[in-house]
């Protein structure tokens, strides 16, 4: 299958325009222990397009961060991409290389926070996450024996602050009379 290059901005967010070089300035880190996932990140790319640099060093033109987006580019037909440069050895450019691929290793999540902003996305596209990894996410977060665990199903819970006892009872009927489980809690 032969991809047809994209125009030379079209995939590159507005304030990396000027950091475009043709693809042919740059290449792969031949020594990178790093495997990548290229076919997630040309779907990001689709997506959303280049919005950070490649970098690279500027007297081997040998990409430091970045070689599988590069490669991902260049399955996708892509003429140029956006590069930010350094000048250093070849020592320096193999701890640049090292570094970087490992802090993205070493960082971690707020799962709490992860499954919040994961669950807020009407889709999952183009995030590097499947359906199956927000589901196994929740199992984890939930309690021991809560019953969304048990049924299989996510629990959507609301808290509504009353002012008064009497407010609350109100509310109570209000959400029992269209069919929903209601605890009333003091806090």
């Amino acid at each position: 299958m032969t991809v047809q290059p994209e125009n030379r901005n079209s995939h590159v967010a507005p304030d990396l325009e000027g950091l475009q070089v043709p693809v042919g300035d740059v290449h792969p880190r031949e020594r990178n222990p790093r495997h990548g996932k290229p076919d997630l990140i040309k779907t990001s790319l689709r997506a959303h397009g280049q919005y950070r640099p490649i970098v690279a060093n500027r007297p081997t033109g040998e990409i430091l961060a970045g070689n599988h987006t590069y490669q991902a580019a260049l399955e996708l037909g892509w003429s140029h991409i956006a590069v930010t440069w350094v000048d250093v050895d070849a020592e320096e450019a193999t701890r640049i290389s090292l570094v970087d691929n490992r802090l993205s290793e070493l960082g971690s999540y707020d799962n709490e926070m992860l499954a919040e902003l994961l669950g807020e996305l009407p889709s999952l596209e183009a995030t590097g996450f499947k359906q199956e990894d927000l589901d196994h996410l929740l199992k984890t977060l939930a309690p021991a024996g809560d019953a969304s665990e048990q049924l299989g199903a996510i629990e959507y819970r609301l808290m509504v602050t009353c002012r008064d006892e009497h407010q609350q009872g109100e509310w109570l009927e209000k959400l029992q009379s269209e069919g929903l489980q209601v605890q009333a809690l003091m806090v």
